[in-house]
């Protein structure tokens, strides 16, 4: 089986890891492109971040580039079907993060929803999500399978947290809360940093690492961690060696954002052994009864006791179980959907 797959996200190590397992499997992959010339129909068209198609360098440009992306995508959907191919969107977000009223996201938002209205079976990466779509994507007629976001475990390297910590000059006795990962908006980094404002610990620290493609958004930040004592902002691109050691290096990490279907950045923290502080918003409740609440512990409305608490009590032993989320196991999902699909 001939599977063809929509977008390669750099650095994201989801897509990858199924990918890989897929080839070792036998299947045959390959990545779809809307500026490459036409390929030929493929058996199983998968698609997964759609949004993407209005977010590379010359779509951001252009509404008429943005416009003829998505009409070679619903070309190449076509050409699959007709084939006697079938075609799968997985849902990793019932809507795009970041929703804007401006052209450029209505005319995304509109071609999400006519490309969704065509596909043969939605992937949902928790129970949840199957209502959030039906919501969100009132045009989706497709049936809805439920397959699980893996884990990470094996992806990244053992992190060293005691060397991380002094490359950051973060004092090796320090209580840390890290913020890791891609920097945008909808994560509410801001949040963050206000709420570690309200933390009366003189050895509590706060570590935000990660890239930010916003220049806005990360001036704000330099100013807020500049005025806010322990806090280091490390903007930058991070290696796999260096987001496992960014992860060793911190006691809890906070997820500030108060809206999410399902999160990477979860599983991937809690992969390397790190515990988690968030609200209990979309998928989470279900992680949180897979992993228990010492690894994940989920608060209404997060507050300054309730991060100073877990700081004091430091890393749970041992490491969450997330056996259920085994790549095997998704990518045996992965095929019975595309069984479904044919």
């Amino acid at each position: 089986m001939t599977i063809l797959y929509y977008p390669s996200v750099e650095g994201n190590p989801y897509w990858e890891m199924i990918r890989s397992r897929m080839e070792a499997r036998g299947h045959e992959t390959r990545l779809w492109n809307p500026w490459d010339f036409p390929q030929q129909a493929q058996p199983i068209l998968h698609l997964h971040w759609i949004e993407s198609i209005g977010m590379d360098r010359l779509t951001r440009r252009s509404l008429l580039a943005t416009r003829l992306a998505f009409w070679r995508l619903e070309n190449q959907i076509r050409l699959v079907q007709r084939a006697g191919g079938k075609v799968l969107w997985t849902a990793h977000n019932a809507q795009p993060h970041e929703q804007r009223s401006d052209p450029r996201s209505r005319l995304v938002a509109d071609w999400i929803a006519r490309i969704v209205g065509q596909v043969d079976v939605i992937v949902s990466l928790s129970a949840i999500g199957v209502d959030a779509v039906h919501r969100a994507q009132p045009k989706a007629r497709a049936p809805v399978v439920v397959i699980p976001h893996q884990n990470y475990i094996g992806q990244y390297p053992a992190g060293d947290g005691a060397a991380y910590r002094q490359s950051i000059s973060i004092p090796a006795d320090a209580k840390v809360m890290g913020m890791i990962g891609l920097i945008r908006p909808y994560k509410e980094i801001e949040r963050g940093i206000a709420l570690f404002q309200e933390v009366a610990d003189d050895n509590a620290w706060l570590l935000v690492a990660g890239n930010c493609f916003d220049p806005a958004l990360r001036e704000r930040l330099a100013q807020l961690a500049a005025c806010t004592p322990r806090v280091v902002l490390a903007v930058s691109h991070l290696s796999d060696r260096q987001f496992a050691d960014a992860h060793a290096a911190c006691d809890l990490i906070l997820v500030a954002q108060r809206k999410m279907l399902n999160s990477g950045s979860v599983i991937s923290a809690l992969s390397l052994g790190a515990p988690v502080l968030s609200s209990p918003i979309g998928a989470l409740p279900e992680l949180q009864e897979m992993v228990g609440g010492e690894w994940l512990a989920l608060k209404d409305d997060i507050t300054a006791g309730d991060i100073a608490g877990l700081l004091e009590r430091g890393r749970p032993a041992g490491a969450p179980d997330l056996s259920a989320l085994d790549i095997d196991r998704i990518v045996d999902a992965h095929l019975d959907a595309y069984g479904l699909a044919r």
